[in-house]
């Protein structure tokens, strides 16, 4: 018998008391002894589970570990192609971004010097003004003072 204590003969004096005869009572009390017996676990049993349900921890531990490990590997190896096609983006960004800087450079340089040309031509008129409109004055102020004198 386990460590369940079971007493046989109070069961059995139960029993004959609820009007099983003697030999009846006995013999449930040995049966109902045996299944109490045999379902009950031991600490041999405990003991034995302890060590089956530590080994299949260990088989589920390792698993996921290996697991864990593709998804680190796999997620690093798509990090980097994310990362790579990234940095060629960036650069082509920024060699369109280079291109069009010194196309618009050279655009301010054209209209820098129409607007240069511009402003010479404008100057080199009001120049010719300037002297037309002097030789006009000093001819003004020569007839002036020929007729006052």
């Amino acid at each position: 018998m386990g460590a369940l204590a079971f007493d046989t003969l109070a069961f059995s004096r139960r029993m004959e008391a609820a009007g099983f005869t003697r030999q009846q009572a006995e013999a449930l009390a040995e049966e109902q002894a045996a299944l109490i017996d045999e379902r009950q676990a031991t600490k041999v049993d405990l003991a034995k589970t302890e060590v089956s349900l530590l080994t299949e921890l260990a088989k589920v531990d390792s698993s996921l570990r290996a697991e864990l490990a593709k998804v680190d590997s796999s997620l690093l190896t798509e990090l980097a192609k994310v990362e790579s096609s990234l940095r060629t983006e960036l650069a082509k960004t920024e060699s369109s971004l280079r291109t069009e800087i010194v196309k618009s450079y050279h655009d301010l340089e054209v209209k820098l010097a129409k607007v240069e040309a511009s402003i010479y031509s404008a100057k080199a008129d009001l120049q010719r003004w300037m002297i037309g409109i002097l030789a006009v004055n000093i001819g003004a102020m020569t007839a002036l003072i020929k007729l006052l004198h």
